[in-house]
């Protein structure tokens, strides 16, 4: 009896391995790229997810451990809040696609540094560079001018990332 119970089972799960060989396309596709997904190195993730470069990370991570109590400030002045979330007007999606990926760079780095902010225009920008702050504010700059920052005051430029988009980081220095 228990050898008939075992050639069932057994004959279920060959079942099973040969339509999970057999799978739709698109469903066959979507397995390859999470495998894909798996075994690529973390930097090319991170790039792919956020648009941040590994130098990037990796600065904004040394500063992070280095620096405890650090502020981040994604400022990219590209869409506003009035329209980010009204989902019928077509100049929300670039503001909404902006704010997806600075989520997705403000959960990559957690929990260093924990203090993460975004800034949609030089208003919401300042209402983050408190004067107790300087010094301690790094800014993700999504500008893409040749102009330095300077919204605030004085910017130290520490990092700048051309590829794909231009990511300049740069560190508050206070008013000027």
């Amino acid at each position: 009896m228990a050898w008939g119970r075992r050639l069932v089972l057994g004959l279920a799960a060959a079942f099973g391995l040969w339509r999970l060989t057999a799978l739709p396309a698109p469903l066959a596709e979507a397995a390859a790229a999470a495998a894909r997904g798996l075994t690529s190195p973390a930097e090319e993730r991170v790039q792919r997810a956020t648009g941040l470069g590994p130098e990037l990370v990796a600065r904004l991570r040394a500063l992070a451990a280095a620096e405890p109590g650090l502020r981040l400030v994604f400022y990219s002045p590209y869409g506003g809040a009035s329209f980010e979330l009204d989902a019928q007007d077509p100049r929300g999606e670039p503001a909404r696609q902006t704010r997806i990926l600075f989520e997705r760079g403000k959960n990559l780095l957690y929990p260093k540094p924990r203090d993460a902010h975004f800034a949609r225009d030089a208003g919401e920008l300042l209402a983050l560079l408190a004067p107790e702050l300087a010094g301690r504010v790094l800014v993700v700059d999504g500008t893409q001018g040749p102009e330095p920052l300077t919204v605030g005051g004085a910017h130290e430029l520490l990092h700048d990332q051309a590829m794909p988009v231009r990511l300049r980081l740069w560190r508050w220095q206070g008013a000027r």
